[in-house]
């Protein structure tokens, strides 16, 4: 399997998720099989579209499994490529002819049409915001709902999905995350596009305020308090998804998490992330199949 992974300082700042997501991949699948696709600056004067051009073997088929796109800030990311319209272009093209994508947090709203809020940070007219993220690739063809605040959340399996599936094997017995990490990210909120596969739901959502991580070690990241009417509020909603555009018999998987299953603070949620990056590459693999 080689795995591509999206370096940018606008994914990296924000409480270290792209550094940790490369760690955890190099650590379960090898280094030599990870490539880095890194934008350097946080400006896009020296960002160029080259650093995507590699997505693709001359032959037109994809040259990866699977892209990985981390957390952090996704427009300040995006913005910071200096064509973002061509970037946008070969990500879609990528995922076109089978290559599959994770995105969590900052990556699932790359995946996406653009997002919504109600704390009224985003014009509360569709068309007005979407012109925010009219380069985002946009391959998961649907808009979702933005929340901010860090929070303590309870995911759990959807009960309609087989306890055979590929994802429901990456999670306890329970068939739940316990104490998961939530911040700033995304549910899906809309009635879902065909193709959708709806995995993870909230079920708590309380303020990330313990001292205490999930494995016993001391947390660093302090109080952060939320009011559910001023904020939102996480239960029932969807956090996790899988995506194959219906319409495209060659088209990769997408596994997208509104929240972050690589935290440092949370290994026993990592089982997730290495469990989405392998069931997207299965998908790979059977459309590379069906060419032969």
């Amino acid at each position: 399997m080689k795995i591509a992974v999206i370096r940018s300082p606008w994914l990296n700042k924000q409480l270290g998720q792209g550094t940790q997501v490369e760690t955890l991949l190099s650590g379960w699948f090898g280094s030599p099989h990870i490539t880095i696709i890194e934008f350097p600056n946080e400006g896009p004067s020296s960002n160029t579209n080259d650093a995507f051009v590699g997505l693709l073997d001359e032959d037109g088929a994809p040259a990866f499994s699977v892209l990985v796109c981390p957390g952090g800030n996704d427009q300040r990311m995006w913005t910071s490529i200096a064509h973002p319209q061509i970037a946008r272009d070969r990500v879609r093209e990528f995922v076109a002819r089978g290559g599959g994508f994770v995105g969590l947090c900052a990556g699932m709203c790359l995946a996406s049409q653009g997002y919504w809020d109600i704390e009224g940070r985003l014009p509360a007219e569709k068309t007005e915001r979407q012109k925010q993220f009219q380069y985002f690739p946009a391959i998961f063809p649907a808009e979702l709902q933005n929340l901010h605040r860090l929070r303590r959340t309870t995911l759990n399996w959807n009960s309609s999905l087989a306890t055979t599936h590929p994802m429901y094997l990456a999670l306890p017995l329970t068939g739940s995350l316990v104490g998961a990490r939530f911040n700033d990210g995304n549910i899906v909120t809309e009635p879902p596009p065909l193709g959708t596969e709806l995995l993870l739901f909230c079920t708590r959502d309380e303020p990330w305020n313990s001292t205490k991580n999930e494995d016993g070690s001391d947390s660093i990241s302090g109080a952060s308090n939320f009011d559910p009417i001023t904020h939102g509020s996480l239960e029932g909603d969807w956090v996790s998804i899988a995506y194959i555009d219906p319409h495209n018999p060659t088209a990769g998987r997408l596994c997208l998490d509104g929240w972050h299953p690589e935290s440092i603070h949370t290994p026993h949620c990592h089982a997730w992330l290495r469990a989405e990056v392998e069931y997207a590459a299965t998908r790979y693999d059977e459309v590379r199949a069906a060419a032969i």
